[in-house]
């Protein structure tokens, strides 16, 4: 039996031309009329994505022409005369038939003569083909093209083209491919959008509703807009994975339309998603070339558009620069960005963007790869002739030409070392070290990569090269790397290899300089792999497709294109919302332990406690960390504000106390002795609490459940309430798991493993007792009680009734670790990996979450157990401070939710993507910044 061609076409085509028409038409026959269910309706070998143009190669490339059913050409001048094309046709006319070979017009002249191609006129076809037809062959033309904005798949004249060539690839007429397409297209659309589609009958529905129901429309139109921002909401979900910039303006939509629970959820939900995300810029049009230099990164466009970002700098921004260029596929920058540089094979340009001034550089042919030097000064090229030239960038006046090696036939990167080497790579990674400035090959190393089925990258500076491969051996694919080393003129060994399962093949890989790590996109999930990752590897969803990647120069940064838009990443950054107060937090535990965190009433200071009886106090600014003052704590185990913030008081284990001024840590204004004589029991942990309540006294609770009621600033005890309370203490030797007090300071509540007692210092008796344990507690504002069980819920209790009004969503809470905002909108609490819950009181629903930062020091894994929270008074920020780590601020205004999240799209919402989701026509303003 003979063997099925693993590939449906081969598709043939000119890098120097159609690197970018040709991806796409790959792609385009690959999912044409594709179940959902399938990665491609064909298979396509594309030598730029499988295998290298490379002489060493050439046995690859004849296995994959056999393994083709189809040949496709696409045909242009500069096809015609590409000595690979030539020689891929000749194979095929050799081993196959000029019957299955297809013709794509990208460019030029292709005119039928009657018996043969007419020669005098046609331009697009090499000569090798010259007595190939007997019979107009099949042609499709796509020249037009070069004259749209972009290859657009919803273009019905370009959906024509795909499916006048996949028609004969699939065995089918075209008007049965196109039938099926379309079937697929409208069964794809039902899959993909099925919860969508129900919420979007809801508002059929309520639109409907407010037609009939005239005399109820004020109803109707509530239940229609609850739909809509329902349906808005549920999109901005469903698009979380795949397109992240959507997804944002959706939830904005819906926020904006019903702020409530729900779309302050999905919105924050949309804004925190991506932890790594910096933003989107739009470009305009297609982005064809992506590269970064040290701290400069930039971009180049379909429109002739340069964008260059300052990563040191400000990387939210970029600078548009125009160059005179239509369609650069390479573009690189000096080190300080101060020179650019742009080519798209037939035009190389440097320019200066400071002053617009712009150099044209000759070339004698068409140019394949550039490269600028650090400083600026040279710029280099490779002609696809052969030749390695050097030019002065400020003048274009060519230096030096000479020869490119044999084993760099085609160049897939080119790189300044420094300033007395030049490296030319290719894809195997066979490369080249020239001296400057007279290009003498210093070294040359051999092909370094398997011979197959492998993809490749330099980094940005060329000092290392990777590839990964399919290996079956482990199950997936393996990446190895290795520097690059023209001393040996041996292949080095690699040094970083790494085993990943992709979900599907891999399409764009990049590699960090000195090989700090690398990137791969799987179908726009990114996957980056190195040594800025806490856990090794990391995930980064948001996008459906990424076609270039680039790390900046200290791999803290990473760039890549999807469609018309540059995404930048940050590999540094934990969460998009939080803001670091500049303190670092000192870890003074020897287990695991957290701080104690104080904000003063006008929330403009915090108290900063590293660990309970620490020898020292710190009082430091929210709003940019500065006026910090130590206080001597006195092995203080707590310390709060009193007196509208003009104090601080901090007491000890035994229940003594300070009193200080709190602008000057020197004044000591009072001291407190024991209470009536007898030490209170404020050890172990969670030691004491104190609050301060109607401006004149302290409440004192400790771990034995002793109440202590003081005045201010004198200390005087007013009430000492030591209990026994009702099954308090089940077992010999219980303490309290956790105590509270009510804002009021009417109630306290005291939870240990057993029991849950509430105490009413009124009455000076127990008020509430509830069998079953438990780990926290905490008072809201208007006098309810949380309470922690053992078991993980979160119950809200009605003291003054003595029953459980409701739960919360927040079983997956550490103990000791809620907080109740003033306000009484949030409560919030910490997870053991690190993930700050906010919870929406009234409800009882989860709004959201944000991300902790791994601490500096400490105890790896333990961010969770080693953190306090805290909210400022007026409600809008949440605070927390770790152990080892920072103390950070996280705003809590969905408003500011918002305004992050249109900073990070770069763009508003389209009136086309409005209709794709909701099926209405869009309101009249659709900006994002309103």
């Amino acid at each position: 039996m003979a063997e099925k061609p693993e590939y449906d076409a081969f598709l043939s085509y000119s890098h120097a031309l159609d690197q970018r028409l040709a991806p796409a038409v790959q792609n385009e026959l690959q999912s044409f009329a594709k179940p959902w269910y399938r990665r491609r309706s064909l298979r396509i070998f594309r030598d730029r994505t499988n295998l290298a143009a490379d002489p060493g190669l050439w046995a690859s490339i004849e296995q994959a022409l056999r393994a083709s059913r189809w040949f496709i050409l696409l045909a242009s001048p500069e096809a015609a005369r590409s000595q690979w094309v030539a020689r891929e046709v000749e194979f095929w006319l050799r081993e196959k038939s000029a019957d299955t070979l297809l013709i794509v017009l990208a460019g030029g002249e292709l005119v039928w003569g009657g018996d043969d191609i007419d020669w005098s006129r046609t331009d697009a076809l090499p000569e090798v083909l010259r007595g190939a037809f007997h019979a107009e062959p099949r042609w499709v033309d796509l020249s037009w093209l070069s004259d749209a904005e972009q290859v657009d798949r919803a273009n019905p004249r370009f959906r024509e083209c795909v499916a006048d060539l996949a028609a004969p690839l699939r065995d089918m007429s075209k008007d049965e491919l196109i039938g099926e397409h379309i079937q697929h297209h409208r069964r794809n659309l039902r899959t993909a959008w099925g919860a969508v589609s129900a919420l979007a009958m809801l508002l059929v529905v309520a639109l409907v509703a407010t037609a009939i129901a005239v005399n109820q429309g004020n109803l109707a139109r509530e239940r229609a807009d609850v739909a809509m921002t329902r349906l808005l909401a549920s999109a901005a979900r469903e698009n979380l994975s795949t397109r992240l910039d959507l997804s944002q303006l959706l939830a904005v939509e819906a926020y904006r339309m019903r702020p409530g629970p729900e779309t302050s959820s999905a919105l924050l939900e949309a804004v925190t998603a991506t932890p790594q995300l910096v933003g989107y810029h739009p470009a305009g049009s297609e982005v064809t070339a992506l590269s970064s230099t040290g701290d400069v990164l930039v971009a180049g466009t379909k429109s002739g558009r340069i964008l260059r970002w300052d990563l040191a700098g400000e990387p939210r921004r970029a600078e548009d620069v125009t160059v005179a260029v239509p369609a650069p596929f390479a573009v690189e920058a000096s080190a300080d960005g101060t020179r650019l540089a742009a080519t798209d094979g037939n035009a190389t340009v440097v320019v200066e963007p400071s002053s617009g001034r712009q150099v044209r550089v000759e070339a004698r042919g068409t140019v394949d790869q550039i490269a600028l030097s650090a400083d600026g000064r040279l710029l280099a090229l490779t002609e696809d002739a052969g030749y390695i030239v050097l030019h002065d960038a400020a003048t274009g006046a060519e230096l030096r030409r000479a020869p490119t090696p044999w084993e760099i036939v085609a160049p897939d990167k080119i790189a300044f070392l420094d300033d007395q080497r030049l490296m030319l790579g290719t894809v195997t990674g066979s490369t080249a070290y020239l001296a400057l400035p007279d290009l003498r090959v210093l070294a040359e190393v051999g092909a370094r990569s398997p011979q197959n089925r492998f993809f490749s990258a330099y980094s940005p500076n060329g000092d290392f090269f990777g590839f990964a491969a399919n290996d079956p051996v482990v199950g997936g694919f393996v990446f190895e790397g290795m520097p690059a080393d023209e001393r040996t003129g041996t292949p080095p060994k690699p040094q970083r290899r790494q085993e990943f399962s992709p979900r599907t093949y891999p399409e764009v890989l990049a590699v960090a300089a000195g090989g700090s790590g690398f990137a791969v996109a799987v179908s726009g999930l990114l996957q980056v792999f190195g040594d800025r990752m806490p856990e090794g590897s990391l995930e980064v969803p948001g996008n459906s497709q990424l076609n270039r990647l680039s790390f900046s120069g200290d791999g803290r940064y990473l760039a890549g294109s999807t469609g018309d838009s540059v995404v930048l990443w940050d590999l540094d950054q934990t969460d998009r919302l939080a803001e670091r107060i500049a303190t670092d937090e000192p870890d003074e535990y020897s287990f695991i332990g957290k701080p104690d965190l104080a904000v003063d009433p006008s929330g403009e200071n915090a108290l900063v406690l590293p660990k309970l009886g620490a020898e020292h106090l710190r009082r430091v600014g929210l709003r940019d960390g500065s006026d910090e003052k130590e206080f001597a704590a006195f092995d203080a185990q707590r310390a709060i504000w009193v007196r509208s913030g003009e104090s601080v008081l901090m007491a000890s284990t035994d229940g003594t106390a300070r009193l200080i001024s709190a602008a000057d840590p020197a004044d000591v204004q009072a001291t407190w002795d024991s209470p009536g004589g007898v030490d209170m029991s404020g050890s172990p942990e969670p030691a004491l609490i104190m609050r301060e309540v109607r401006g004149d006294r302290v409440v004192v609770v400790d771990q034995d459940g002793r109440v202590v009621v003081r005045s201010l600033p004198d200390g005087e005890v007013l009430q000492d309430l030591r209990g026994p309370w009702p099954q308090w203490l089940s077992g010999e030797g219980d303490v309290a798991s956790a105590m509270a007090i009510s804002p009021s300071g009417e109630h306290v509540a005291l939870i240990d493993r057993n029991v849950l007692v509430v105490i009413d210092l009124r009455a000076a008796r127990a008020v509430l007792v509830s069998p079953g344990g438990g780990d926290d507690v905490e008072f809201t504002p208007a006098g309810e009680l949380l309470v922690q069980r053992s078991y993980g819920q979160v119950e809200v209790w009605n003291v003054p009734q003595g029953s459980q009004a409701r739960t919360l969503e927040a079983s997956d809470l550490l103990e000791d670790s809620m907080a109740v905002s003033a306000d009484g909108r949030y409560a919030a609490g910490v997870r053991g990996d690190g993930l700050l819950v906010l919870l929406d009181l009234a409800s009882g629903g989860r709004i959201g979450q944000f991300s902790l930062p791994q601490p500096a020091s400490g105890i790896t894994g333990a961010v969770g157990r080693s953190t306090t929270i805290a909210f400022t008074p007026d409600s809008r920020e949440l605070l927390s401070l770790t152990s080892g780590g920072e103390l950070l601020r996280w705003p809590l205004d969905p408003r500011a939710w918002a305004q992050r999240a249109c900073a990070a799209v770069g763009r508003d919402l389209a009136p086309q993507e409005w209709r794709q989701v909701t099926g209405t026509e869009p309101p009249a303003d659709l900006r994002c910044m309103r």
